[in-house]
């Protein structure tokens, strides 16, 4: 290579912001490149999409013109692996692609139990493109004339669970359907690692609009139409829906880089693998060594301005700086409705305009990358 290369797999929050910063790379005689396989569904406002407020492209940021017309090179494909001793990308299309250094942000998968999705009408709510099929398969019901309301279960009772019931119960609303839903969750109480008074708040918003939620359901058994607890407790299901957490992307195990106990990547303070200078991670699929952080989407965006300065440190020589993750991360959840549920530290609330501000965030970040599409 005549130039020095960086290499960006995946088009994350934090990857995002780097390529928006491609000319810099530019000025320092180096060439910036992002790898990815399309377009990028924002997570902030999935739920919102499947509850019938977002059309499905409005949910979308297409990084190709963000890094582009910022000085970069797009690379339409998928990471397969990495070659480190030749210093390559190993694409899905069998291509290699070779590197100075290189950067992950794949994000993360719903931590589920492969055998659950083998029946029929099981979804996850990742990969987001699959809320979009779910979307539809849902308002195809509720235009049908069954003689029942749709069954509809939900298995975890953390934000993407308790957001998901909330807005398959808005778009019914929205699309005259008749639905009944369950959200089963094995603790007793929802919203684990947020304040008590949240998991109770959304508890009362739930079951007041007819959601069912039943807690300390451990699964033991999935069959089709049917959940079965340890304890003998059945829910019945035509639609499974489920939101049992996050690990990182499969992909991270392929690296040959030192994982956490949770699967992610793990990396430095200066999101630099702990075994590879060459390698940078952020978002959802690194683990910074001594924090355990959420998988949040707000974590990532803070991590681009960090990744960008070292990265260019890396190319230009210069010390590396340090990723301090705040105290608190601001969480909003969807409600459905036009009603969100705020959390930050300590502090919650839910309202309207908890909701106004979610939109406003929202949209803030969506027009920072669609204003270059063409």
């Amino acid at each position: 290579m005549s130039r020095p290369r960086v290499v960006l797999v995946g088009a994350g929050h934090a990857h995002l912001h780097v390529a928006l910063n491609a000319q810099a790379f530019r000025a320092r005689g180096a060439e910036l490149i992002l790898v990815d396989p399309g377009r990028l569904w924002y997570s902030g406002m999935a739920t919102g999409m499947l509850g019938g407020q977002y059309a499905p492209e409005d949910d979308q940021i297409d990084p190709c013109p963000v890094i582009e017309a910022n000085g970069g090179r797009f690379v339409l494909d998928r990471a397969a692996g990495l070659d480190r001793t030749g210093r390559a990308v190993i694409l899905a299309s069998g291509a290699r692609l070779p590197y100075d250094w290189v950067s992950f942000n794949v994000g993360s998968e719903v931590a589920a139990d492969p055998d659950w999705m083998r029946f029929h009408d099981v979804w996850t709510v990742k990969p987001i493109l699959g809320l979009v099929h779910l979307r539809r398969r849902l308002e195809e019901a509720f235009r049908s004339s069954s003689s029942r309301p749709l069954r509809v279960v939900v298995i975890g009772g953390g934000a993407t669970g308790g957001e998901v019931a909330a807005n398959v119960d808005a778009l019914a609303r929205r699309r005259g359907g008749r639905v009944r839903i369950t959200l089963v969750e094995r603790g007793r109480h929802l919203l684990p690692g947020y304040p008590p008074g949240a998991g109770r708040l959304l508890y009362r918003v739930l079951t007041q609009r007819g959601i069912e939620v039943l807690f300390r359901f451990h699964v033991r058994t999935v069959r089709q139409g049917q959940l079965e607890s340890e304890d003998g407790h059945r829910a019945e299901w035509d639609v499974l829906v489920v939101a049992t957490g996050l690990k990182p992307a499969a992909l991270v195990s392929r690296l040959g880089l030192p994982v956490a106990d949770d699967g992610g990547l793990r990396v430095s303070a200066s999101l630099c693998s702990v075994a590879d200078g060459r390698v940078f991670a952020a978002g959802d699929c690194a683990t910074l060594e001594h924090h355990r952080l959420p998988k949040l989407g707000v974590y990532g965006v803070r991590q681009g301005p960090v990744l960008l300065k070292n990265l260019l440190a890396r190319v230009t020589g210069g010390a590396l700086h340090r990723y301090r993750p705040q105290a608190f991360a601001l969480s909003i959840l969807d409600l459905g409705e036009g009603e969100a549920l705020a959390a930050w530290g300590p502090l919650y609330g839910k309202g309207r305009w908890c909701m106004g501000w979610k939109a406003w965030l929202d949209r803030r970040f969506m027009e920072r990358y669609r204003r270059y599409a063409p």
